[in-house]
């Protein structure tokens, strides 16, 4: 199974694991709506924020493929450009919902 191995990967028990990915769902979820928020209103210093924060909680947990999808926006932010939100936004928000799907399958 997919989280048993990043788990395993971190050296962390199943359970253990299962249990960050409960936390990171809940602080995505919530920072997502913050980069939505940010991208809205333009503020690129927000958007860094957010995507610092999503970028470094999978990363973290070994979710590279949402990992680098905040850094670009994160990277793209600190140069001022915020193009390219939607599809951003979209990818995110995907990778997430497959995060959740794996969590519902343990």
């Amino acid at each position: 199974m997919y989280l048993k191995e990043l788990g395993a990967n971190l050296g962390l028990e199943e359970d253990e694991f299962i249990e960050l990915v409960r936390i990171l769902i809940t602080s995505a979820t919530s920072d997502i709506e913050k980069l939505k928020q940010a991208y809205k209103d333009g503020n690129a210093q927000h958007v860094v924020e957010a995507a610092h924060s999503l970028n470094g909680a999978s990363g973290n947990l070994g979710f590279s493929d949402f990992s680098r999808i905040a850094k670009t926006a994160e990277d793209n932010a600190r140069d001022e450009n915020l193009d390219g939100a939607e599809e951003i936004m979209s990818s995110m928000e995907e990778r997430l919902g497959k995060i959740k799907e794996q969590l519902e399958k343990t």
